[in-house]
């Protein structure tokens, strides 16, 4: 039981460390970007302030243009089929890279869900998966089928001239032990799948459709110049189409994925901030 218990950690490690390796091959490092942001959060002086503001907009820009020029990378003839026959647009060139991976990520972790599920079911031979669907008395029933906690021994006790055969009833303490952890993984992977079934569709929502990412930059934008910030907007007539092709030409899926992750990680007093100095 301890070697399935560190198989499953270790599938679990592993979707996290390709999330690392994928994520250090965009350009961007989005760790360094989120503790600058935690610093604007607790900085002291109004200077300092600015400048890991602005630090922050630089590197983000880049990364943006630089996507935009891009065209290189791994698989790049399959990429531009994809693009051209199927219309699946995939890449830095697209401005998708990590958001595409972030939601493959998500689809990753509902998968391992189900295969936990599978590889507890076959370790214990029985129908884990369904632990917690049953009524209280087929519950009991199942976890004593699965965790057996008497049994009988056989033993032989030697002599100087003979040896004897003994059968005895022996409890399976171990099991005792090891049913309530059984039984709170169950819960624990139920509530976790929900949980990342809510996230896959809360993000797909958030990358996926334009209308989402449209209406989160002018939403921002809105708020910036309701604190006070110009920022060209209310000067232009066409200010909402010139948010859209901002959402849409630089920010792209990439970007609002950094700016959600900044968010998310920091407050929205400085997610709006960094909006403000990329749209200057």
């Amino acid at each position: 039981i301890p070697l399935m218990l560190l198989l499953q950690s270790a599938i679990c490690f592993l979707i996290g460390q390709l999330w690392k390796a994928v994520s250090s091959q965009s350009g961007l490092h989005l760790i360094n970007i989120i503790d600058a942001a935690q610093a604007v959060q607790n900085a002291l002086y109004p200077e300092r302030r600015e400048k890991t503001l602005k630090y922050i907009s630089r590197h983000i820009t880049r990364f943006l243009t630089y996507q935009t020029s891009y065209r290189g990378g791994w698989c790049r003839g399959l990429k531009a089929f994809l693009a051209v026959r199927l219309h699946l647009k995939f890449g830095q060139r697209f401005g998708n890279y990590l958001s595409v991976f972030y939601i493959f990520l998500k689809i990753m972790n509902i998968a391992n869900v189900f295969l936990q599920f599978f590889l507890i079911g076959k370790y214990l031979g029985g129908a884990y998966h369904y632990l917690g669907f049953f009524t209280i008395p087929k519950f009991i029933h199942l976890t004593n089928r699965l965790f057996p906690k008497v049994t009988f021994c056989d033993f032989r006790i030697r002599r100087i001239t003979s040896s004897h055969l003994h059968t005895v009833q022996c409890v399976l303490s171990a099991n005792f032990i090891n049913e309530k952890v059984f039984i709170i993984l169950w819960f624990w992977l139920v509530l976790l799948q929900s949980l990342n079934v809510y996230s896959f569709v809360v993000w797909f929502s958030r990358l996926c459709v334009k209308k989402f990412r449209r209406d989160y930059v002018i939403r921002q934008m809105l708020m910036i110049r309701n604190r006070g910030f110009g920022v060209g907007l209310g000067f232009q007539e066409d200010y909402e189409q010139l948010l859209q092709s901002f959402a849409d030409n630089f920010l792209r899926q990439d970007g609002i994925f950094v700016l959600k992750m900044l968010a998310k990680n920091s407050t929205r007093l400085v997610e709006s901030d960094i909006i403000a100095l990329l749209w200057e």
